[in-house]
């Protein structure tokens, strides 16, 4: 890496660090640009090199350990398990990156949720995070189709079709578990292992002469 592009690394280094520190001060809605600028001792215009706005920010801080988290699954399910059990293994480690901090994750799971956010205001780290639920639909899929090949699991539906439910039951679980006041790793898993055995098993049981006819 020449010296160029070592003093770029540096400085974005340098931004995510001091917007980490200022808005765990400040909290994210007070925390200011300017005040993140002069914490990484560089102007306000080169921080908008690295960041388009706050968002962006907080977007960058988070941004680059869920793209590894987020990564397609790879090693085969574990035997005795259910697909309940593998879905669980893979976003236990989104509920153990979100309990680090917990401010700063409802900021980031609130502004990656920001409905009707206009286009002028998405910036490269803003959509690196909304594509990455994409990504999570893609890894979903390729736990459900493991299982299948095992289990020999039909579905109800289309699998994509079926990978973005259990997503969109993610999204809404963990933005409930991030409104506790201490959230817990085991707290939010238990309540979305709950969730996921009502969606691969149904909620409605038929009556009991149906059994017995």
């Amino acid at each position: 890496m020449g010296r160029r592009e070592r003093g770029k690394v540096d400085k974005r280094r340098r931004i995510m660090a001091a917007a980490r520190t200022v808005f765990g001060e400040k909290g994210y809605d007070a925390a200011t640009l300017r005040e993140i600028a002069e914490r990484a001792d560089v102007a306000i215009g080169t921080l908008f090199i690295y960041a388009t706005n706050k968002r962006d920010l907080l977007m960058m801080i988070v941004n680059d350990e869920l793209d590894e988290i987020s990564k397609t699954p790879q090693a085969p399910p574990e035997s005795g398990h259910d697909v309940v059990d593998d879905l669980l293994a893979f976003f236990r480690q989104r509920y153990e990156f979100w309990v680090d901090d917990p401010e700063l994750a409802r900021a980031a799971m609130r502004e990656m949720n920001a409905p009707y956010v206009e286009s002028t205001e998405i910036g490269i780290e803003l959509l690196r995070g909304l594509r990455r639920r994409a990504q999570i639909v893609e890894c979903v899929a390729h736990i459900l189709r493991m299982r299948s090949a095992i289990d020999n699991i039909t579905y109800a539906d289309d699998l994509d079709v079926v990978a973005w439910f259990l997503t969109d039951i993610y999204l809404s679980e963990v933005r409930l578990w991030l409104n506790d006041e201490r959230p817990t790793v085991e707290g939010g898993i238990g309540r979305l292992r709950r969730m996921f055995a009502l969606a691969t098993t149904g909620v409605v049981r038929p009556p009991l002469e149906v059994f017995l006819t």
